[in-house]
């Protein structure tokens, strides 16, 4: 079935003086307000244990357990040392209008790291998160932060009938109100949720394998707090 996803971008500065005022009287958070709803997810506490015979399952659960760790390590790493540079990156393009993207830290080995500082921060999704530095902002909050948001429209969970009418007002809709390229399509083409289960009964294991080398189930290692 075809997903759709609907991206709304308005950003403050670039407004005209009427959408800016219409903006400002925008209460986003009542607009959005029940819209989606998270889903509970049930879980499992025993599964099938895999027959090992020979010991190479568990000599790459074991590896599987050890590159987490070291992956944990490198992330926390890389972490602190961001942390270390920002201060750092701060003081030196303070009071310039441009920057370099990165700050160069020389390793002990003679070679080198770049920490790169992208134009992006750690997600927010209201500006109430900005209320401890409201007295640094000093009022600037919607010259330099706006709201943005994605409504994500599940094309599985539209009845069939109403699909054909529902995408063509929703096409018109977005036209009439000049936001037609505010309206982008993913296409997806995957089995449907009966497949996983039903397929074990409908064919037999030798199937299921030619099966999956077509449409590959998708694996994922847990590592962390599986007793």
């Amino acid at each position: 079935m075809n997903r759709m996803k609907t991206s709304f971008d308005a950003p403050a500065i670039d407004l005209d003086s009427a959408s800016q005022a219409a903006n400002a009287d925008l209460d986003l958070e009542s607009l959005l307000g029940g819209i989606g709803e998270t889903k509970t997810k049930s879980k499992r506490t025993s599964y099938p244990v895999l027959p090992d015979p020979d010991g190479v399952a568990a000599t790459m659960a074991q590896t599987s357990i050890n590159l987490s760790e070291v992956k944990d390590q490198l992330e926390t790493n890389n972490r602190l040392l961001g942390e270390l540079v920002r201060p750092y990156f701060f003081e030196h393009y303070h009071g310039k209008a441009e920057t370099e993207s990165s700050i160069r830290v020389e390793a002990m080995d003679g070679k080198a790291v770049l920490v790169t500082l992208k134009n992006q921060c750690k997600k927010i999704e209201t500006a109430s998160a900005l209320a401890s530095i409201q007295n640094i902002l000093a009022g600037r909050e919607k010259e330099l932060f706006y709201s943005t948001f994605d409504i994500k429209i599940s094309g599985e969970d539209i009845p069939t009938v109403a699909m054909a009418p529902l995408i063509t007002e929703l096409k018109l809709l977005f036209e009439r109100h000049g936001a037609g390229k505010a309206l982008s399509l993913k296409r997806d083409f995957k089995p449907r949720p009966a497949f996983f289960t039903s397929r074990h009964t409908l064919f037999t294991v030798e199937e299921n394998v030619t099966i999956d080398s077509v449409v590959p189930i998708i694996t994922a290692i847990k590592v962390k707090g599986v007793q």
